[in-house]
């Protein structure tokens, strides 16, 4: 009997860490499956940062990323190089993840070229277009053209029937995020030998932060890093901890207003692993996603 060919595309970080365990429990069963890994390159550096902890590695990378690009841009670039791809190669089922621009082009691309589409972390609402933007519309959109529905919740479940999709074609998995999650939280602890070490976090409350929503660039963001300044003076026993996005209009807010604050360490992008020490380690993480 022929395998079951799957493609699992990827572009952004996000994407990386909840399709890791699907990778690997695919790979499992090499007698059923073959699975190829494509990257987009959506957000390439933080994609292979997140790749490396669950030892995998894209088997394509179709680059796509291009300085200045807006959701337009990647958007097009996307279709047309995935559609491209499943002409030549096309698989039986593509396997998608979330609710980026990655996941609706390549949902988009596969359905033109008649390939199935399977949907991890679908009918997820909030009923408003705008909020979360694009991501709304992402997700109902490739529920649109997706023959299997992986659903995280119950909840999700009834948010696809109640807009028509067969229940059949609904399949309730729970989330992959937490596969992930417990592959890594077993992991060492203490920030010894990492970038955090020596940023003065031993004995301190520790805040963990992370804000980079689209929706918040139009000020909302700025009114976020105030309010932690606020904290941060207000409680000396806090040290916060805030991952900058690479975004360079998440920077620019986040040095601008709590660059230079005591307790308050603006540090690069960390990998996931050491993410995942910070939780545990956290007294209070705060966030505008998921």
């Amino acid at each position: 009997m022929s395998r079951i060919r799957v493609e699992i595309i990827l572009g952004t970080r996000p994407e990386v860490i909840k399709m890791a365990p699907v990778v690997e429990a695919l790979r499992q069963r090499p007698d059923t499956f073959a699975v190829t890994v494509v990257s987009t390159g959506q957000h390439r550096q933080l994609l292979d940062q997140a790749l490396k902890p669950f030892g995998l590695q894209a088997d394509e990378d179709l680059r796509l990323m291009r300085p200045n690009q807006d959701l337009a841009d990647l958007t097009c670039a996307a279709i047309s190089a995935l559609s491209a791809r499943f002409r030549v190669n096309k698989p039986d089922l593509l396997l998608v993840q979330g609710d980026t621009t990655t996941v609706l082009s390549a949902s988009l691309a596969a359905f033109y070229q008649g390939v199935a589409v399977g949907h991890v972390e679908a009918g997820l609402r909030s009923h408003d277009i705008r909020n979360p933007f694009p991501e709304e519309v992402n997700r109902k959109l490739t529920s649109v053209v997706t023959r299997l529905h992986f659903a995280p919740t119950m909840g999700s479940r009834a948010e696809l029937l109640r807009e028509g999709y067969l229940k059949d074609s609904i399949v309730v998995t729970g989330n992959t995020v937490v596969d992930a999650l417990l592959r890594l939280a077993g992991d060492a602890t203490g920030f010894a030998g990492t970038p955090l070490e020596g940023l003065g976090l031993e004995g301190k409350r520790l805040l963990l932060v992370t804000s980079h929503r689209r929706e918040s660039f139009d000020g909302g963001l700025r009114e976020i890093c105030l309010a932690l300044r606020d904290i941060a003076e207000a409680f000396p026993d806090v040290a916060m901890v805030y991952p900058m996005h690479l975004n360079p209009k998440v920077r620019e807010v986040a040095l601008g207003t709590l660059g230079g604050t005591p307790r308050v360490h603006l540090v690069e992008p960390l990998d996931y692993p050491l993410f995942v020490r910070l939780m545990r380690a956290a007294h209070l993480i705060l966030t505008d996603s998921g």
